[in-house]
């Protein structure tokens, strides 16, 4: 760690979770989330401040931003060679919300959902890195001494315990038991990042009267395409099922 950067942790500045090193990919190619526009402005010490909905849910262009800066927080922050988020020390997540602070205006009532988030963040990438960079090249050892370039940050330490656990029986077998339960999640939405809260908000904003959405209509509407249109059938059925219930 520089000296800058060290500085910059010591002074609780945002921009630690910087993405030096890090190799964007071309449009229409999520690759690793740049996040230089934030760190830099908490920097300045500007931060965005986060609004909430009558629910306590964070919404607006700052509440995605703050979604995509837990994630880059978490994954510059937290070794990949923890087992699990709770293995992780609470220190460490005291620090996550810290760095976080440092570059939004939350509600301190909110410190709870953050770290959730977080954790949800951190199985996340751990399951992309496996799905992605570990298991392709599981009989090909030689591939996976290095961790991969996009994510240059990660100590080399911390990649060889992390790809030699994902290499066990017994990871095939709770991998197995997780492939399972997803094929159950029928109902996939298509949101993106934007979230049920956002999508409510979007939605509430474009009837006059400011009436309140209903949940369903909510699940509908984030279950279709930008076309109109819901191309599984079983979601469709159900989602045909609500608006009959509506016109009744």
């Amino acid at each position: 760690m520089t000296l800058g950067k060290q500085a910059r942790l010591e002074a609780g500045c945002s921009s630690v979770p910087s993405t030096e090193g890090v190799i964007n990919k071309g449009k229409g190619t999520r690759g690793p989330t740049g996040m230089s526009e934030i760190t830099r402005v908490s920097c300045d010490g500007h931060k965005r401040v986060v609004e909430y909905n009558e629910l306590g849910q964070p919404i607006g262009e700052s509440a995605t931003k703050l979604k995509s800066f837990i994630g880059t927080t978490v994954r510059v922050h937290v070794p990949i060679s923890y087992q699990s988020w709770k293995d992780v020390p609470t220190e460490l997540k005291d620090k996550i919300y810290e760095l976080i602070e440092g570059g939004f205006v939350v509600d301190p009532r909110s410190k709870k959902s953050i770290l959730q988030n977080a954790s949800v963040c951190f199985r996340n990438f751990k399951s992309s890195l496996t799905t992605k960079h570990v298991l392709p090249y599981k009989k090909d050892l030689e591939k996976l001494k290095d961790p991969p370039t996009e994510y240059s940050f990660i100590d080399r330490e911390h990649w060889n315990i992390f790809f030699a656990s994902r290499l066990t029986k017994q990871f095939e077998m709770v991998s197995n038991k997780g492939r399972e339960r997803r094929k159950n999640n029928k109902y996939n939405h298509r949101m993106s990042r934007k979230g049920y809260a956002n999508l409510t908000e979007e939605m509430k904003a474009s009837i006059s009267n400011g009436e309140l959405i209903d949940r369903a209509l909510v699940w509908k509407k984030a279950q279709t395409t930008k076309d109109g249109e819901i191309p599984d059938i079983d979601t469709k059925e159900v989602a045909n099922k609500i608006v009959s219930t509506f016109l009744l």
